[in-house]
């Protein structure tokens, strides 16, 4: 996965509950505030692989997987097949 000029910030969603905003090719996706330490990732740059970013966050590959997802739908990041 990677994307280019991400932002990431603390928010709050239309109920009024705090999430984290990913910023990025201006779209704004708001996701749960236990993400934020995968998002950070992204922030510096270059291509990470869904296992990077999960043991960077300490969390499952399908979990990640399933952030990711919601990042590439939202048209805020992209990935691609193969090694880096």
């Amino acid at each position: 996965m990677t994307t280019g000029r991400a932002r990431l910030t603390q928010a709050r969603d239309d109920d009024g509950a705090e999430v984290i905003r990913f910023t990025a090719a201006g779209q704004e996706i708001d996701l749960a505030p236990a993400t934020a330490s995968l998002l950070r990732r992204p922030l510096e740059g270059g291509w990470w692989t869904l296992a990077d970013l999960a043991t960077a966050a300490s969390l499952a590959v399908p979990d990640v997987a399933g952030v990711v997802g919601e990042l590439v739908d939202g048209q805020a990041a992209c990935v691609r097949a193969g090694h880096r």
